[in-house]
Formats: C-alpha cells, structure tokens, sequence
C-alpha cells in the first residue's frame, strides 16, 4: 500500500507539470516565471524534443500498474527497473540544485520516487515478467495518449496563429500603403451605411498602429527601405532564436527591400524591471555584450556579436565570452568587458525595456513591420507572407528617422 501512494503522488506530480506544459490549466506556483517553468524550458526539460513531464507520467503510470500486481513483493526485472528511475531521479535532484529551478512538483515526484526505491529494495522478490510487460504496455499507451493531445493542442495553436497573422497582415498592409488623394464625392450632410462601415474599418486599423516610432538600432539592410521589421528579443529565448533564423532567411530573399533592427526585452530582473522574475538569468548579460559591440564598432560590431549570441543561445561562461572576443578580433578584452558592464550600454537595454513596456510586452519575442505588430508569427511562413505582402503594395521607402504610421 505505501508503495501506491508513493506512486499515486509521482503521477499526481507528473500530471499537473504535463497539465501546465500543455497548457490547458494554470496549475498553482507554476506561472510563467515560476521555478516549474525555468525547469521545463531548460536543457533538462525535454529528452529528444519529448517533455521530461510526459515520460514521467508515462513512467509512473506503467509502474503503478505493475506494483499492483506484484501484490506483497516485486519481481527481479521490475526492481531492476526501479533502480534505473531512482538513479534517474538522484540525477535530476543533482541538476535541480546545481542550477536552482526549484520545481516543488519535480522535487516531491523525485523524492517519493527515491523512497520508492528503498521500498522495493526491501521488499521479497516475486518470480515472473507480467508486471513488467503490464508496465512496458501501459507506458507505451500514456506516451500515445500524450503524444495525441499534445498534437491536438499544437495543430489548434497554430490554427489560431494563422488567424492572427493574416489579421496583423492585413493592418501592416493597410498601414504601409501610399496615401493616396480622396476622390471626389457629393457633398452630404451624413454619411451612408456604407461609407459609416468604412470609417469604422479604418478605425480599427488605426487602433492597431502604435501612436509613435520604434526608435531602430543597427539596422540591417538599407538606410531607406519599404519593409522595416523591429524585433524585440531575449537572447536565452528559444522562440526568439526560432524567429531570428525565420528573420535572417527572409532577409536573405528579400535584403534590397527590407530592414531589421534588435531590440532588447530580457526576461530577467537585472536589467528589465517590467519583469518580476530571472526566467533568463544570463539575458541582461547577453543583451550588454551586444550593446557593447555596437558601441565599440558600430553596425558591424553590433550584428558579429548578435550572431555570436544567438549561436550560444544567449549563454555563456565569462571564459566563453573571452575566448568568442578574441575570435571576433577584440584584443582588449578587460576593454570590452568595463564597456559592457558601463552605464552606456545599461541605457540602451533600460531604454528598450521602457519602450516594450509601452508597448505592452510580457514576453518575447515581439515583431513589428512598419510599426505595427506582427501577431501569429508562428504561423507557417507568417513573416516572409507578411514582407511580401507589404513589398507587392509598393509602399513609399522609409528611412530609420521616418515617422512612422
């Protein structure tokens, strides 16, 4: 019976973290910044692309089944397979506090999992390979049960995605197109049904244009060019990296007609104070040493070093940063690093964080094509649809300093 209930908590554990990460329920103390949510978002959080929380679930429900039937004892080949978990577990505990995600779920479903172990050790061995071949089946059933509604929930995420892309399409376009003069009409003293629908239709476009300019930085591309895309970034943000590989392949087809700026909205308390938690505790450190290559060699400086980043996911130890400076041919290292850590490149970052809170940001990234949001990038080709779609209106050229719509 305590062998149940220890696993009834591991599934228990295992199921709101599975719950959380499908996104259906905001489970309690794992939000967005949460511990729960560092953990999941790691390296350690997936194995192969499968989430570490759905193996579990599969893993614990299989031996729940297979404990069961044991009865009093347990079999040789099922306590062989509890000594692989447990040593699972002290491995994962040792990760938990090496790099301090804190996971209450992940550390309660360890732990019964480690006394589980003792349990098994203890108890007289039974002959036999049904529990085994019970949990092996039952294992293999939670994993495509899982795997199912996970696939549900991405393919409705995206359908949404679409529908918010070619909404943000269609206001970027309405936005971006030439003023053209209005042709004449009798006069009348109130306006028809259809020209109120219209005024109505372009209030709501209106509505979605920011009221001022995104100040660009280091613009890629053209001083003057028909397509400016801004793009706020955290560089230890796996969407934004997502995005940036989307931006750059774009770019390359389209690089006679388009721009792209970077600006910074780290995930971490350091340098964002719109943010309430380190969901990215080396993102101010990886948005200073950007900064501080486009202050010691402008443009250029600016995206050797951006690239850099994005190679290394934003993280990095202080002897991988040396040993990247030297690459890019920076001789004063000590230099390099009292700029970074310098007031200057502070600002930047602090002015960054202030605009995308003015614009609402939560979370990165966040894409603007001529000033206005590209929402449902992570549509299927949402943003080269999107250039495209501004570059075939054949907007006026715009330069960095164009006010904007």
């Amino acid at each position: 019976m305590a062998g149940l209930l220890l696993l009834a908590v591991c599934v228990a554990s295992m199921l709101f973290l599975a719950v959380q990460q499908l996104g259906g329920l905001e489970v309690p103390g794992c939000g967005p910044a949460s511990p729960c949510a560092e953990a999941a978002a790691s390296r350690w959080g997936s194995v192969l692309g499968w989430p570490v929380s759905f193996l579990g679930l599969a893993y614990f429900s299989g031996l729940a089944a297979a404990w069961g039937l044991c009865g009093e004892g347990v079999s040789r080949s099922l306590r062989l397979v509890i000594r692989l978990g447990a040593a699972v577990s002290a491995g994962f505990l040792l990760l938990i506090a090496l790099e301090k995600h804190y996971c209450l779920y992940c550390l309660v479903a360890h732990l019964a999992n480690l006394a589980l172990w003792v349990l098994a050790e203890r108890a007289p061995l039974r002959p036999g390979l049904r529990p085994l071949v019970t949990a092996a089946a039952i294992f293999a059933l939670a994993s495509a049960l899982l795997h199912a509604v996970a696939a549900e929930r991405e393919r409705v995420r995206l359908a949404e995605a679409e529908q918010d892309a070619r909404r943000s399409i269609d206001r970027i376009v309405a936005a971006s197109r030439k003023k053209e003069a209005p042709a004449a009409r009798p006069a009348v003293s109130e306006p028809g049904p259809d020209e109120r629908q219209l005024q109505k239709s372009i209030a709501q476009i209106v509505a979605g244009v920011p009221s001022r300019r995104l100040q660009e930085r280091y613009p890629l591309g053209p001083e003057r060019t028909a397509v400016r895309v801004v793009v706020f970034i955290d560089y230890q943000c796996e969407h934004c990296l997502r995005l940036e590989r989307e931006l750059q392949a774009v770019f390359r087809q389209n690089a006679s007609v388009m721009s792209i700026s970077v600006k910074h909205f780290p995930l971490c308390t350091h340098c964002n104070s719109f943010h309430e938690a380190d969901t990215h505790p080396n993102a101010c450190r990886a948005a200073r040493a950007a900064a501080a290559a486009g202050l010691l060699r402008g443009s250029a400086g600016f995206w050797e070093m951006h690239a850099w980043l994005c190679r290394h996911a934003g993280t990095f130890t202080d002897r991988q940063l040396a040993d990247g400076l030297r690459e890019q041919g920076y001789l004063d290292v000590d230099g390099f690093l009292a700029t970074m850590k310098g007031a200057e490149a502070l600002q930047q970052i602090l002015r960054d964080t202030e605009e995308g809170d003015a614009l609402n940001l939560t979370a990165t990234p966040a894409i603007f094509l001529n000033g206005v949001e590209l929402r449902g990038w992570q549509a299927r080709d949402a943003v080269l649809r999107a250039v495209r779609a501004v570059r075939d209106g054949h907007p006026a050229p715009r330069s960095s300093d164009t006010p904007g719509p």
